[in-house]
């Protein structure tokens, strides 16, 4: 598994704090990636996130169960 980070500053505009500025990335087999595509799928049909995007769906998992804790 590979991630990419920037520690490089930025100028801070007034809209940047809506803008998305990092990026995480890694591989998965065939298997995987088809796995998650049909749970982004699920989670669209659902009305859990507003695009079937897995993008979309991998903020959503990886923000929601801390949204509900509080943290």
């Amino acid at each position: 598994m590979t991630s990419a980070y920037s520690t490089s500053p930025r100028v801070k505009r007034k809209d940047d704090s809506k803008k998305l500025t990092k990026v995480l990335s890694t591989k998965l087999s065939n298997e995987d990636y088809d796995r998650f595509e049909k749970y982004t799928n699920l989670a669209y049909e659902e009305g859990m996130i507003k695009a079937p995007e897995t993008s979309k769906f991998l903020r959503y998992i990886v923000t929601y169960p801390f949204k509900e804790l509080g943290l």
